[in-house]
């Protein structure tokens, strides 16, 4: 008999909606440094910031879920995550916590 794998997530506020990401893909949770707006159209677009030197794009998550986000947290951080090797950022109204969840408990979408 195997063992069942346990997978861990963070719990993340977008819009006062929870999402979980996948903590293996998180590489930092950043206090908001300054960014640098790309293009005419900032909603579709988004802006970049400067991560240890380098420069990766910010995407507007939020307006990407949510047609007309209701709430946008003063107080939001950036997580800064790792999608098939490429590195980009987006904003979270607030972390809250970790979860152990059991991989057979997990469903794929669709």
């Amino acid at each position: 008999m195997t063992p069942d794998k346990i997978r861990q997530f963070l719990t993340v506020i977008i819009n006062r909606r929870l999402f979980a990401l996948d903590i293996n893909n998180i590489i930092e949770i950043l206090i908001p440094p300054k960014t640098t707006p790309i293009g005419d159209n900032l909603a579709e677009m988004g802006s970049t910031i400067f991560y240890k030197g380098v420069q990766i794009p910010l995407l507007p998550l939020e307006r990407r879920l949510f047609k007309n986000p209701l709430y946008q947290s003063d107080d939001y951080r950036i997580v800064v995550i790792d999608i098939n090797k490429r590195v980009v950022g987006f904003r979270v109204d607030s972390s809250e916590e970790i979860l152990y969840i059991n991989e057979k408990n997990i469903q794929s979408p669709g």
